[in-house]
């Protein structure tokens, strides 16, 4: 079970410091992508404001809900510092070129990207088909941007 919190709208500055492009309006783990970086990996627009989340396996996560389209719901998430859940994904299909370590797995919702880079763990998920690029492109960023101010 995975419980949920909303965001507040404020300006996060971490984003605001790694990021040149339209910057969210989100803080906490939120922040760490812009608006347009989860719609181009979605395709779609993003609706509502999105939500942090604590899991377990995970850690801290923030999902996103894009618009139908085609009678499909979009979706996504990103979650840092799911350490122990990293060890549990080894299990699934290795990614050579994301971080340091990184795994393909199903999950329950989605085709999850686990990766490690450093002390630094990530998941990204984006929801409704697999898209395992656009997740590669997602995983990317967030180590960069926590490699740079870590997320805590």
């Amino acid at each position: 079970m995975v419980g949920f919190f909303s965001c507040t709208s404020r300006t996060s500055e971490k984003a605001n410091e790694t990021s040149s492009a339209e910057q969210p309006s989100f803080q906490g783990i939120c922040g760490y992508l812009t608006i347009s970086e989860m719609e181009d990996a979605l395709g779609v627009n993003l609706t509502g404001t999105p939500e942090e989340f604590s899991d377990a396996d995970m850690g801290t996560g923030c999902s996103f809900n894009g618009a139908e389209s085609g009678g499909n719901a979009n979706f996504g998430y990103i979650a840092a510092g799911g350490s122990s859940g990293f060890e549990k994904a080894k299990t699934g299909e290795p990614v050579v070129d994301v971080g340091d370590e990184a795994y393909l797995v199903n999950g329950a919702d989605a085709l999850q990207l686990w990766a490690r880079q450093g002390n630094n763990y990530v998941v990204v998920a984006l929801g409704d088909k697999p898209r395992p690029e656009p997740c590669k492109k997602l995983a990317r960023l967030l180590l960069q941007r926590f490699e740079a101010h870590p997320f805590q």
